[in-house]
C-alpha cells in the first residue's frame, strides 16, 4: 500500500546519550542557570505547579497546542469515506500516530487561564474546533472538532514529573474519542508517555514510547501501535510499529516508520489469514469437545 501519510524531508539528528555532553550553542541561546536552582527543589513534583522561566515557553496556549493533534484530519475523512472495515481502522490508526507530529518541539506551552477557549473553523472543509481549559489546578483542558466525516472530542489532564536530574516525564491523562459519520463507528484510544531529555545540560530532544491501543466499540476491529522507546546512539528513536486486527482477531495490515515522518502499510497476504481463521476455529472446536465430554 501506498505511503499513507509522508511529511517534509527534514534532517534528523541523533539524540545525545542520557549524560549527554554540553552543547554551547544551545547554552547560549537560553540560560539555564535559573531553571536548574528550580530543580534543586521540585525533583518528584509536578511541574505544572512551579512557575518556569518565560524562555522556557513558545507563544502558544496548551488548548492552541491541542489543535494541532488533528492537522492531517483529512485521514478521518478518507476513513469515513471507506467501506471496507478494516481500511476504516486502519486510516484512524494513522491518524492517531500523526497526533504526535507536532509534539516533537521542545517549548513548553502557556498553560491556558481557567475558561479561556480556543476555536479553529476551515470553512471550506466544513471542519469546527473548539477547546477549553475546564481546571486550572490540575490543569484539564476539553475539545471538540466537527465535520461532515466525523465528531472527534476529548478532554486532557498532563501530569509531570521529574524523572531524572535531566530529564522531564510528561504523562497526558484522557481518551481519544473519534466517531465516523457514514458507519457509525467510534474509535478510543488513550496517549503516551513523553520524556524531555537534557533539559538543563545538552540540546533538548522529546522521546515518545509506549504503546496505543485504537479500539472500535461493539466491535473486536482494533488496531494496536508501538511506539519504541530510543535506545543508546539513538536506536528506535520515532520508530513505530503496528498492527490492524478484524472483527475476528486476526491481523490483517501491518504498520511502520517514524511518526515525525512517514507511515506505511502493508497488507498480509490472504493465505496467512485464512490459516489462522482455521486454527483459530479448531481451538474453539476442540474447547467444545471437551466440555461436550465432561457433560
Amino acid at each position: 500500500m501506498s505511503d499513507l501519510v509522508d511529511a517534509e524531508e527534514k534532517e534528523i539528528e541523533t539524540p545525545p546519550e542520557e549524560n549527554g555532553e554540553v552543547d554551547p550553542d544551545a547554552l547560549q541561546k537560553e540560560d539555564r542557570s535559573s531553571l536548574l536552582k528550580l530543580l534543586g527543589k521540585a525533583v518528584g513534583l509536578d511541574i505544572t505547579t512551579i512557575a518556569l522561566p518565560v524562555t522556557y515557553n513558545e507563544p502558544v496556549s496548551f488548548i492552541q497546542r491541542m489543535a494541532e493533534y488533528l492537522q492531517y484530519w483529512e485521514l478521518v475523512e478518507k476513513a469515513n469515506n471507506s467501506e471496507d472495515h478494516e481500511i476504516r481502522t486502519l486510516y484512524v490508526a494513522v491518524l492517531a500516530i500523526t497526533c504526535f507530529t507536532s509534539s516533537d518541539r521542545t517549548s513548553k506551552p502557556f498553560n491556558p487561564l481557567l475558561g479561556e477557549t480556543f476555536e479553529f473553523v476551515d470553512s471550506k472543509k466544513g471542519f469546527y474546533f473548539l477547546a477549553e481549559q475546564i481546571c486550572h489546578h490540575p490543569p484539564i483542558a476539553a475539545t471538540h472538532a466537527t465535520s461532515p466525516a466525523g465528531t472527534f472530542w476529548q478532554t486532557q489532564a498532563v501530569k509531570t514529573k521529574f524523572s531524572a536530574p535531566n530529564s522531564l516525564e510528561v504523562r497526558p491523562y484522557g481518551p481519544y474519542r473519534l466517531k465516523l459519520k457514514n458507519s457509525g463507528d467510534q474509535f478510543v484510544w488513550e496517549n503516551l508517555i513523553t520524556v524531555v531529555h537534557n533539559l538543563i545540560l545538552g540540546k533538548m530532544w522529546i522521546d515518545h514510547y509506549g504503546e496505543l491501543n485504537i479500539q472500535c466499540e461493539g466491535s473486536n476491529r482494533k488496531a494496536t501501535v508501538t511506539f519504541k522507546q530510543c535506545g543508546w546512539w539513538g536506536r528506535g528513536w520515532r520508530d513505530v510499529e503496528g498492527t490492524i486486527y478484524d472483527s475476528e482477531g486476526i491481523a490483517c495490515y501491518t504498520l511502520s516508520g517514524k511518526w515525525n515522518e512517514s507511515i506505511y502499510a502493508v497488507r498480509l497476504p490472504d493465505d496467512s489469514q485464512s490459516l489462522k481463521k482455521k486454527q483459530k476455529k479448531a481451538k474453539l472446536l476442540a474447547k467444545k469437545a471437551k466440555k461436550e465430554k465432561k457433560k
